[in-house]
This record gives structure tokens, sequence and C-alpha cells, in this order.
């Protein structure tokens, strides 16, 4: 599960919060007096990650995980490496087989990070409804 606020300083009393610890929310934010959010960054615990950004370039996965302050390669998610288990990276529900730091983030782009066993179904696209 990717955790709510990441790339958010959420100790800066400038950034709201609301809801309980199974379905918190950050944000909220109107001004802050020192920066407070990353151009990545999650709000909730959806897996919806936000690329907001003034330059126009896309960003990348490993630029999240940068932020989030995890371990990413081919072998490797945080503390799950090979050949303990398996990691396997989807891009909209294809296979992807290259280094996953250079996965563009996109509008709607569906990624799935699958640590262990695959699951029946990886998703194609988010379900937005």
């Amino acid at each position: 599960m990717v955790p709510a606020g990441i790339g958010i300083d959420i100790r800066n009393r400038d950034v709201g919060s609301q809801g309980s610890s199974a379905s918190l929310f950050y944000g909220l934010i109107n001004t802050c007096s020192r920066p407070c959010i990353s151009p990545l960054h999650t709000h909730d615990t959806s897996g919806i990650m936000h690329t907001e950004t003034s330059t126009p370039r896309p960003n990348t996965l490993g630029q999240f995980f940068t932020e989030w302050n995890r371990k990413l390669s081919s072998r490797c998610v945080a503390s799950y490496c090979a050949p303990h288990t398996t990691v396997a990276f989807y891009v909209d529900g294809k296979r992807f087989k290259g280094n996953p730091r250079t996965i563009l983030l996109a509008n709607h782009r569906e990624i799935a990070v699958v640590i262990g066993k695959p699951p029946r179904y990886i998703p194609v696209a988010y379900n937005w409804g």
C-alpha cells in the first residue's frame, strides 16, 4: 500500500488533514510559510499519485520512490528484494521489463508494482467511477 502524505510535510501546521487512520487525507493547503508539498505526492491511500510540476517535463516512478525514500530497482522494491521474493512491474496492464525507475508518470497511467505472486488480474486502467 502507498501511504497518504508522501511528498507532503504532514508535520507542517499549514497542512490540513481529515479522516481517520484508515481513510486519512492530507492537503487542504492554502499557503505555507515554507515549502510544504513536493510536485510528486499522495493525498491518501488510494494509490493515486499526483504529479504537479511547473516544468513541462514528465516525472518518473524513480523520482517518486526517491521522494518516498524507498529503494526501487528491477530486483528490489523497498526492502523486498530478489532472490527472497519476486518483483514485477506493469504499465497499463503490460509487463514492463526495463528499469522501473524510468517509467514515465502520465495522466491516468496505471502502474502496478507486484511483490510476490502476481494476482490473477493486473489492472489495465484505474476505475475512476
